[in-house]
Formats: C-alpha cells, sequence, structure tokens
C-alpha cells in the first residue's frame, strides 16, 4: 500500500516561509517600536516625579522653619531698636531679621526663628543663588534645591505663600519643570 502524503506532513513552502517571517518581522517592529515608548513614558514621568519631589522637599524646608519665625522677633515694641529685656539670646544684637513686608512679594526672604533654648537665631537668608535655592545663616551657605529657575515668597498679615519651581532634562534634550506651593503662618 501507498502512503498518502497530506499538506500538512511535506513542511511549507519557500513562499510560505517569507509570509511568516514578513509577519513575525512586522509585529516585532511593533513590539519594539511600543517598548521604547513606554520606556520614553517612563523615563520621563521619572524625571518629573523626582523634579516635583525635590522641589517639594525644598519648600517643607523652608514652611517648617517659617512656622518657628517671627515678624517682630526679638523687636517686642516694633520700634526698631534693641531697648532693655529685648536681648533674649544675649548676643547684644536686636535679631528682627524679617525682611517680607506686608502685602507683598520678594525672590529672597531673611527671618529669625524661636531656637530649641527658645531664644532668636541670628539671621536665616532663603535665595536662589547659582540656579539653586540656598539658605544662608552664619555666612554658611547650604543648597536646600538644585535647578531652580524660580523662587517667590508673597506675604499678607501673617500668611506666607512661596513657590519653587525646579527643572530639569531627559535624554532627549526636553526640559520638565515643576513647582511645589506651600502656605504656612508665622508669629506675631
Amino acid at each position: 500500500m501507498r502512503t498518502l502524503h497530506t499538506r500538512s506532513t511535506r513542511g511549507m513552502s519557500l513562499v510560505e516561509v517569507v509570509i511568516a517571517t514578513a509577519i513575525a518581522s512586522s509585529m516585532l517592529l511593533v513590539a519594539i517600536s511600543l517598548a521604547r515608548s513606554a520606556g520614553d513614558a517612563t523615563n520621563s514621568a521619572h524625571i518629573r516625579t523626582t523634579v516635583f519631589v525635590r522641589a517639594s522637599k525644598g519648600a517643607d524646608r523652608l514652611v517648617k522653619e517659617l512656622q518657628t519665625a517671627s515678624v517682630i522677633a526679638e523687636d517686642e515694641n516694633e520700634n526698631g531698636t534693641l531697648d532693655t529685656g529685648e536681648d533674649s539670646n544675649s548676643n547684644s544684637r536686636l535679631d528682627a531679621d524679617w525682611s517680607l513686608a506686608d502685602a507683598s512679594a520678594s525672590t529672597s526672604i531673611t527671618f529669625n526663628k524661636v531656637e530649641s533654648d527658645w531664644t532668636w537665631s541670628g539671621p536665616i537668608a532663603y535665595a536662589i543663588k547659582n540656579g539653586n535655592l540656598v539658605r544662608t545663616e552664619d555666612a554658611t551657605d547650604e543648597i536646600v534645591c538644585r535647578n531652580v529657575n524660580e523662587f517667590s515668597v508673597s506675604r499678607s498679615g501673617r500668611q506666607i505663600t512661596l513657590s519653587i519651581r525646579s527643572f530639569a532634562g531627559d535624554r532627549k534634550g526636553r526640559e520638565w519643570s515643576e513647582r511645589a506651593e506651600r502656605t504656612c503662618y508665622v508669629r506675631n
């Protein structure tokens, strides 16, 4: 008896191989394109999140200090001079360095805060220097937030509103920026 060869047992023709290869290749190219696109989206999301967290940490740090700050500090009678009984930390200096007038805005701020021993600190300043938000106390600079292109502080009575905009670039040369805004209240 003779065996019948069916189409399924003899293999694929050259034409079928070429068509199957073309279909598989196009599916692979689509998969590669999707993977690249997902990678770019993930990278952008990572950069934006990093920038936002950086700006938020800087804003939170400033808010924490402002919450223990005072508009008048040691100057209890608000006359601008060191009077008897006002020098609580015995440094022979009127620690009243608040720089932001009521109903105003600025790109920097200087203030005094209450220390752990209930005396007033020396002047503490926040401002942008060389593209970074810098905290200065006792002539020592400390970078609070890197890559800052905008910093603003405004005051309405005891309410302080601050904004920090930080930026970073991705591997395709696009620049991303995020803003952190906070509102807090100061003493006096």
